[in-house]
């Protein structure tokens, strides 16, 4: 071997180790440059294993390390083109649209945008000035109405015109304000509220509670807790260093690692969808809730209340239906101090109206009905108006879902839930009719509302 070869040699098998020293020393770097929570997560495990790898190579006879990093470079050069396509393709589709609140754990980022749809209809999300998905709000026209809730009310897999808020009926010269976040519960609601209406004035506050997890979210969450006396207290919140590091890896991480870690959770979500891991998983929550009742606060996943469905008489599911009621009291208090009208919207789970799970419904407690009745009973008792969906989704079925892997409603359901609103809402003189109201279907003309 000649002495320019062998120089050649040293040099790239220097290069070699000097590259895999970096991928390692990036994924032992801080948290928030490759995310994951204090500590060796998943993501900087695989980094720093495959800087090992690279490292690797330069032990090696030359020929198996030339061949090897010709093969790696392949790789690499491809994952960057492929990389660089989504990028030109659906960058969009990744931009950020939410931000870590101490008021109210993470809240969406005013004058944010976001890609979504497919080839047949693409559209925009867009967060306004004001922090709400939609349209300006109208300095010189006053607010009818404002909707909080969670994904179904935001409704980010919709097109805005397509939405529940966007269908529900308003007066000429007055505004409805989409207030909903995905994976908001009522307790992250009732803390936009303190903000909100002294500052926009609605008269009518519709805040939709999603029975299929929304119980679940006040353990979750910790923003309340009940005291000795059985009062509702605020907590002092504490976000866990993880909840920032999830966010700010949501700007930095390539279109790639996406995909990938949303391959990983769908592969996990229907190994785990079993009676007993959600029975742990609840179980988990309600130890910590008493455990440690202010935090510190991390994102966990929303998942369904099995003990409210299945088992009512557990400690856990007494507890959320407590506070589920101090809530929707803290928040009937807040309209009431601002002189509005709180209507509460009961959204049914998809499982519990299709009844499709086998494992939930042979349950020998499970009420399919229960999640949503709990919601009426509680606003009878505290006399707040409810709509109750259950029944007449019921009557329709799967139709208004987009499928077993998405439980939210599709544009059928916003337009069906909508129409039921809007018709209680003229019902109970809270709004005028419109001019252009046409009678009721059957299935609208049944729905079980609780008038004020």
């Amino acid at each position: 071997m000649t002495t320019a070869a062998s120089s050649f040699q040293r040099r790239i098998r220097a290069l070699t180790i000097g590259v895999g020293a970096a991928v390692m020393l990036f994924g032992l770097a801080t948290d928030v440059l490759v995310g994951g929570a204090p500590g060796i997560g998943r993501m900087q495990l695989m980094m720093i294993l495959l800087g090992t790898g690279i490292a690797f190579l330069s032990a090696l006879p030359w020929k198996w390390h030339s061949r090897l990093l010709l093969l790696s470079g392949s790789l690499a050069g491809t994952l960057l083109l492929g990389e660089a396509l989504l990028q030109w393709r659906f960058a969009g589709r990744f931009n950020v649209l939410r931000r870590p609140s101490e008021r109210c754990i993470y809240e969406y980022i005013p004058f944010a945008r976001q890609k979504q749809g497919s080839r047949q209809r693409e559209y925009w999300i867009e967060i306004n000035s004001a922090g709400f998905r939609g349209p300006e709000i109208p300095p010189d026209q006053p607010v009818l109405m404002m909707v909080y809730g969670d994904s179904f009310i935001a409704a980010e897999f919709s097109p805005w015109d397509q939405t529940f808020v966007a269908q529900l009926e308003s007066q000429p010269g007055n505004c409805v304000v989409n207030a909903g976040v995905p994976g908001y519960g009522p307790d992250q609601c009732v803390v936009r509220m303190e903000q909100d209406l002294p500052a926009l004035q609605p008269r009518i506050v519709l805040l939709s509670i999603f029975t299929g997890n929304d119980y679940g979210d006040l353990l979750r969450n910790r923003l309340f807790r009940l005291s000795e006396q059985g009062q509702l207290v605020k907590n002092k919140i504490e976000l866990a260093p993880s909840l920032y590091a999830e966010f700010t890896r949501g700007h930095r991480l390539p279109i790639l690692f996406h995909l990938y870690n949303q391959a990983l959770q769908s592969r996990h979500f229907q190994a785990v969808n079993t009676r007993d891991h959600w029975a742990r998983v609840n179980a988990a929550e309600y130890r910590a809730a008493l455990q440690s009742p202010s935090g510190p606060i991390s994102m966990g996943s929303d998942h369904l209340d099995l003990d409210v469905a299945a088992e009512p008489d557990s400690a856990s599911a007494l507890l959320k239906k407590e506070l589920m009621q101090q809530i929707i009291q803290r928040a009937d208090q807040l309209c009431r101090q601002h002189q509005c009208s709180l209507v509460v919207l009961a959204i049914p789970e998809e499982a519990n109206v299709v009844q499709n799970v086998a494992w939930l419904t042979n349950m020998p407690g499970y009420l399919a009905s229960r999640p949503t009745d709990w919601i009426a009973e509680i606003c009878e008792a505290v006399q707040v108006p409810c709509i109750n969906l259950y029944e007449p989704f019921l009557a329709v079925g799967q139709s208004l879902y987009f499928d077993s892997q998405d439980n939210h409603w599709n544009a059928a359901g916003q337009a069906l839930a909508a129409s039921l609103t809007t018709d209680a809402l003229v019902r109970w003189q809270l709004i005028a009719p419109s001019s252009s109201a046409t009678p009721s279907s059957s299935a609208t003309s049944d729905a079980n509302a609780q008038a004020p």
